[in-house]
C-alpha cells in the first residue's frame, strides 16, 4: 500500500472514532422508494383513530398470533403488538418521516419490521377521507371508495419487484364513519416470506393525544 493509501485510511479510521453519529443508527429514515398499486380500490379512513386487531403471523416457520393496537394521527402512527398475557412482544413508531422499531421477537430483523410490516401498516391504514362529523380533508381520488367488495393492494420496488399484496378479505361499518372500513386483511410480503391476517376488534374513533406516542407508556 502506498503512502498515500495509509493516509487515507488513517483519517477515515480518525473520522469514525472521533464522530459517533457516523455511525448509521438501526432508524432508516428514508428507505428505499415503492410504488402503490390499487389505492384507489382502498376504502377512506380517518385522520385519527385507535383501532385493536388480532393478527396471525406466519413467519420463517414461527407461527405468531397476538392482539395488535394501532393510533393513528394525521401522518404519525404507532403499532403496539401484545401477547395473551398482555406483554408486549411489538412496539413501532412513525413520525416525522422515520419508521422506528422499539421492540421486536428475539432472531426478527428489525430491518423486515422497517422494509415490510411497517410499510404495509402505512400503506393500508395511513389516513384518506372524511368523518360523519365532516371534521377529516375531502377525500382524494384513491380514497372515493363506497363498496364492501374485494380490493387488493400491491407495493412494488423501485425496480419493478412486487415486495408484498395487502388483500381486503371482508369491510364493515363503523360508528361516527360515512364508508366501511377493512374488517379482514389478508398480507402476502414476497421479499421476507411471511403472511399475515389482520381482523378488527375494535375501531375507536375519538382523537388520539400524546401519551399514544411516548416511548415510555402505550395505552389500549
Amino acid at each position: 500500500m502506498t503512502g498515500t493509501g495509509r493516509l487515507v485510511r488513517l483519517i477515515v479510521l480518525l473520522v469514525l472514532i472521533s464522530c459517533p453519529g457516523c455511525f448509521l443508527p438501526d432508524v432508516q429514515t428514508h428507505p428505499p422508494t415503492i410504488r402503490i398499486g390499487g389505492a384507489e380500490g382502498w376504502p377512506a379512513l380517518p385522520s385519527s383513530y385507535r383501532m385493536i386487531v388480532r393478527v396471525h403471523l406466519e413467519v420463517w416457520g414461527r407461527v405468531l398470533d397476538f392482539l395488535g393496537y394501532l393510533a393513528v394521527s394525521n401522518d404519525r402512527w404507532r403499532a403496539v403488538g401484545f401477547s395473551e398475557l398482555g406483554g408486549r412482544i411489538f412496539d413501532l413508531i412513525h413520525e416525522d418521516g422515520r419508521s422506528e422499531v422499539l421492540l421486536s421477537p428475539p432472531g426478527l430483523p428489525r430491518k423486515a419490521l422497517i422494509d415490510g410490516a411497517m410499510r404495509e401498516i402505512e400503506a393500508a391504514f395511513a389516513p384518506r377521507g372524511k368523518s360523519a362529523s365532516g371534521e377529516d380533508e375531502e377525500l382524494p381520488p384513491a380514497g372515493r371508495r363506497t363498496t364492501e367488495g374485494p380490493a387488493t393492494m400491491t407495493l412494488v420496488s423501485a425496480a419493478g419487484k412486487p415486495v408484498s399484496e395487502i388483500s381486503i378479505l371482508s369491510a364493515r361499518a363503523v360508528e361516527g364513519w360515512l364508508g366501511p372500513v377493512p374488517d379482514r386483511l389478508a398480507v402476502k410480503n414476497r421479499r421476507w416470506g411471511y403472511t399475515m391476517e389482520v381482523t378488527l376488534v375494535r375501531m375507536d374513533m375519538r382523537p388520539v393525544d400524546e401519551t399514544a406516542f411516548r416511548r415510555s407508556e402505550v395505552r389500549r
